[in-house]
């Protein structure tokens, strides 16, 4: 009747589109590794979002378009403000995106 409960600690993903979000990501990742912000597949957004489990997507300095469907029909979001400013500004490595984060916080 009673089911043995395991103590196991409990992940909450933050909102991809969260300053918190980005913000938690970004520490995971490599101070000095680098990214290009014009790079399809290699931006900051692009690989962050990936990271955040999305497949199927398309980022812009304003947007993102995701298909969460499995069909050609994409939802677009407007990107926070913010987002484009951090993945813009130089340097372009991971920490200095997490500083950058960190000062619209």
């Amino acid at each position: 009747m009673f089911q043995e409960v395991i103590d196991r600690p409990l992940t909450i993903r933050p909102n991809p589109l969260s300053l918190t979000g980005l913000i938690a990501w970004l520490e995971q990742q490599p101070n000095n590794r680098e990214y290009c912000y014009g790079q399809s597949g290699g931006c900051l957004l692009f690989q962050y979002f990936r990271a955040s489990g999305f497949t199927c997507f398309n980022v812009s300095g304003d947007y993102f378009d995701h298909n969460s469907r499995g069909h050609l029909d994409f939802d677009r979001t407007s990107l926070p403000p913010h987002f484009n400013e951090i993945a813009i500004g130089h340097p372009q490595t991971f920490g200095g995106a997490l500083k950058r984060a960190r000062q619209h916080r």
